[in-house]
């Protein structure tokens, strides 16, 4: 019996463990975008970018308190 709930607790570990978030994809055109010039597209490029630059370091970040890297 001890054995059976340490495997059970195992796997639901695991499982738990690799649960992520849901995917929120962009969509690559918006409406309203033909309305919009171009300097408010660019700007709207940057900040996205700027964005992405900050994410692996939160992700870092979270690995490395997490599974103690």
């Amino acid at each position: 019996m001890k054995k059976l709930l340490c495997i059970l607790l195992a796997v639901s570990v695991f499982y738990t463990g690799c649960a992520g978030r849901e995917a929120n994809p962009i969509p690559a055109y918006l409406p309203g975008d033909e309305n919009r010039s171009c300097q408010a597209l660019k700007a709207e490029m940057a900040q996205i970018q700027a964005d992405m630059q900050r994410l692996p370091s939160q992700h870092y970040k979270f690995a490395t308190t997490r599974f103690g890297l």
